[in-house]
């Protein structure tokens, strides 16, 4: 069996509704790579966020916030508490037998 990897982008509460599928992949490290260019676009929101609602300092970087999450997407495959949020959904295809 195939797996794929579907890349979401949500709300902050990754609602149902919110959920928009930004990639498909087979490759993790393809999957990564994109993940980490999505957030990157996202930067200065987080970062935002990250210095009003975390324990960041005042001189956190956008890289510093990149990387934390990067770290919560890849470990528990969805982010939360950001106003844009990411989810990863592992699919596995061809599960029928051919006829």
């Amino acid at each position: 069996m195939d797996k794929v990897y579907l890349l979401y982008e949500g709300d902050e509460w990754l609602s149902n509704s919110s959920m928009v599928l930004m990639g498909v992949f087979t490759d993790t490290n393809k999957l990564k790579s994109a993940a980490k260019e999505l957030i990157e676009q996202r930067a200065d929101e987080h970062l935002d966020v990250a210095k009003e609602n975390y324990d960041f300092d005042e001189d956190a970087t956008e890289g510093d916030v990149i990387d934390e999450i990067l770290l919560e997407l890849f470990s528990r495959r969805s982010t939360s508490g950001w106003l844009t949020n990411y989810s990863i959904v592992e699919v596995e295809t061809n599960k029928l037998e051919e006829i």
